[in-house]
């Protein structure tokens, strides 16, 4: 499937490398601390992404054990 000049397997990487981080960042609160700000921007700049990308990396985010949902 493709978007636009963009196609699904690009989409895919994209969620699967957040993906990847965040699974490492859960286990080393230590890790997570150094990345926390990274991880919140791709966040943000994800927001309204749409394609379903932004709940996708959203979820992502809330999966961390250190995050509360508002924050």
């Amino acid at each position: 499937m493709c978007y636009g000049d963009i196609d699904e397997e690009f989409y895919d990487a994209l969620g699967d490398a957040y993906h990847d981080a965040v699974v490492i960042a859960k286990g080393d609160e230590k890790l997570y601390k150094l990345w926390k700000n990274r991880l919140e921007y791709v966040v943000h700049e994800f927001s309204g992404f749409g394609w379903g990308m932004d709940d996708y990396i959203t979820g992502e985010y809330y999966s961390l054990p250190w995050i509360e949902e508002g924050q």
